[in-house]
C-alpha cells in the first residue's frame, strides 16, 4: 500500500489526529518521569514554527539545533519542519573547529542551544553573518539577553498564525546532516521528506511519527 502522506509535518499532523493521547516522548528526570502525547508535541511544534516565522524564517531557511537529548530537540525540530525551513541539527561533542565549519557551511539564520552550550555556540558563531538569533533554553524570560541572544520564554512569548502559503513538498529538504568527516572535511547531507519517509530506519528522526 502506498504511503499517503510525504511530508514529516503531514505524518506528524496524521498521527496526531490518530493518537493524539498516546506518548510520544518521555525522560526520566529526579521527580520521575517527564511525558509527552503526541497532542504535546504537535502543539509545542506549532509554536515554534509560529516563533520562527515572527523571527523573519521563511522557506528553505536553515535554522540549527545545538542541544543535549531532551523533549525540546524534538520540538523545535519538527517545528522548523512546520515553519518550511530546513533544521540542521548539530554534534555537540563536535569540536569548536568543526561547529565552526558547520555554521559557515550551512549559514544558520537560527541556532537553538541551551545554558550548557551556551559559551561554545556564542564562540563559534562570532563570524557567522548569516546569523541573526541564538535561541537559548534554560534561560529566565528576561528579554534580550545579548545582541542576538533570546530566552527560550521570549521566544515563544509572541506567536503568530501559521501562514497557509508556506507549503511544504516532499523533495523539500528537511534536514542537512553532517558527516564526521574522517578522510576529510565534513560534508553536509541533505536530505528530503521523502527520504525520511520512505527509509525511516536508515533516517532515525522519523521513529518519532511511527
Amino acid at each position: 500500500m502506498q504511503e499517503a502522506y510525504y511530508t514529516l509535518p503531514e505524518k506528524l499532523t496524521e498521527v496526531v489526529k490518530k493518537s493524539p493521547n498516546k506518548i510520544a516522548l518521555q525522560i526520566k528526570k529526579t521527580e520521575g518521569y517527564e511525558r509527552h502525547t503526541y497532542q504535546d508535541l504537535y502543539n509545542n511544534a506549532k509554536s515554534v514554527a509560529q516563533s520562527l516565522v515572527v523571527l523573519g524564517i521563511q522557506k528553505n531557511d536553515r535554522v540549527a539545533i545545538v542541544l543535549e537529548n531532551r523533549p525540546e530537540w524534538v520540538f523545535i525540530y519538527f517545528g522548523i519542519l512546520f515553519a518550511g525551513a530546513i533544521a540542521v541539527p548539530l554534534d555537540t561533542q563536535a569540536t569548536p573547529d568543526d561547529l565552526k565549519y558547520f555554521f559557515q557551511d550551512s549559514e544558520d539564520k537560527v541556532v537553538f542551544t541551551s545554558l550548557k552550550f551556551k559559551s561554545l555556540v556564542c564562540t563559534t558563531t562570532q563570524t557567522i553573518k548569516t546569523l541573526q538569533n541564538i535561541v537559548l533554553l534554560d534561560a529566565d524570560k528576561l528579554g534580550k539577553l545579548a545582541e542576538r541572544i533570546l530566552s527560550f520564554p521570549d521566544f515563544l512569548a509572541n506567536p503568530v498564525k501559521l501562514s497557509e502559503n508556506i507549503k511544504i513538498l516532499p523533495n523539500d529538504i528537511a534536514s542537512i546532516l553532517y558527516t564526521s568527516g574522517t578522510t576529510g572535511k565534513p560534508k553536509g547531507v541533505m536530505l528530503t521528506h521523502e527520504n525520511f519517509i520512505e527509509y525511516p530506519i536508515s533516517a532515525g528522526l522519523y521513529r518519532w511519527c511511527v
